[in-house]
């Protein structure tokens, strides 16, 4: 297989394009655990801004806020048919909670990062941009955290608004 046709794939277990250049984030957050340095704190913020430019996604977590997705079960559902709901599916981005209980989005660098501790059985692919942003505006959470799972970083509001102000959005 050539490199451009391994990049065109999908499959199950295989993560896409739009994850390309997550690992970037999670090695900024490693390099920050090692050096514990502001200039590292930059970058990862540099790296952050660059992923938002390439519209880059990561594995979302969902919540089915009116349980539309309740009694459906794999069987029900037949590959290449159109599923119909007596209501509308209403999904909104699951939040984790900290030992404070305070509520942060996460921001998942990989989907085995996300699948470390179950959150939920929806994952849609999101733009980093709008995990980060609504970390900045929901009144839900204090802001996103980057693999709550593994080697995390909390980034709060008023980071994410610096970092929406320099993104100019």
């Amino acid at each position: 297989m050539t490199e451009p046709e391994r990049y065109e794939r999908h499959d199950i277990g295989q993560e896409p394009d739009s994850y390309a250049n997550n690992k970037y984030i999670r090695m900024a957050v490693e390099r920050i655990y090692e050096t514990d340095s502001v200039s590292d704190r930059k970058k990862l913020l540099a790296v952050l801004l660059r992923i938002m430019e390439e519209e880059g996604e990561a594995p979302m977590p969902m919540v089915d806020v009116n349980g539309v997705l309740d009694g459906i079960t794999i069987e029900d559902i037949e590959v290449g048919k159109t599923i119909q709901f007596d209501r509308d599916l209403r999904l909104r981005m699951a939040t984790v909670t900290d030992n404070c209980g305070n509520e942060w989005f996460p921001l998942f660098t990989s989907e085995e990062e996300c699948q470390k501790k179950y959150v939920s059985n929806i994952i849609i692919n999101v733009p980093v941009e709008v995990i980060l942003n609504n970390g900045r505006t929901s009144d839900r959470v204090t802001g996103v955290v980057i693999d709550p799972y593994g080697v995390s970083m909390k980034i709060p509001k008023d980071i994410l608004g610096l970092l929406f102000k320099v993104y100019g959005k």
